[in-house]
């Protein structure tokens, strides 16, 4: 790789790592009002998408992505990846949510 091509790939990575954090802290600062966010839950629309079954066969099946983000010094991020497997199975299963 010449000199010239490894200096615009620098740039263009540190280019878009910036980008990439003045995005996130846009979107924690409009999604919690400008409070400082603690711990937000992102849920993306229902969509089809590929999953994997128990039997290991591929079906098409609707599916949701959920993000979580947390102030690592308010919440330890054990804790928080316990919460989004509890959001995950309350969803998966509302059922669970009644007993």
């Amino acid at each position: 790789m010449s000199k010239r091509a490894l200096l615009f790939a620098l740039v263009v990575a540190v280019l878009g790592l910036v980008l990439m954090l003045l995005y996130v802290r846009r979107f924690e600062q409009q999604a919690s009002g400008g409070e400082r966010v603690q711990l937000l839950v992102a849920i993306k629309p229902i969509e089809r998408g590929a999953v994997v079954t128990d039997d290991d066969r591929v079906e098409v099946r609707p599916v949701s992505t959920l993000t979580l983000t947390a102030d690592h010094r308010v919440l330890d991020g054990a804790s928080a990846a316990r919460f989004l497997a509890t959001i995950q199975r309350a969803l998966e299963h509302p059922g669970v949510m009644l007993e």
